[in-house]
């Protein structure tokens, strides 16, 4: 399997749990740029919030550290 279809699958994990599709639809939504305008929009905890946005963060960067 070619490098780029093993980085579209982690990033399709990464969007595949429930509450971090949420966080998204909340991005593009309801343009939150901010935790509490997700946890307002979402009704999921602060923390829920961080710990789902953290792992997003880092499956962005690792895509992107791999593709310079």
């Amino acid at each position: 399997m070619g490098e780029e279809c093993l980085q579209s699958a982690e990033l399709l994990k990464a969007l595949a749990h429930p509450i971090r599709l949420n966080i998204v639809r909340s991005l593009l939504q309801f343009a939150c740029r901010n935790v509490n305008c997700m946890v307002n929009s979402s009704g999921y905890s602060q923390s829920c919030i961080s710990q789902h946005l953290a792992k997003l963060r880092r499956q962005l960067y690792y895509l992107q550290k791999n593709r310079k």
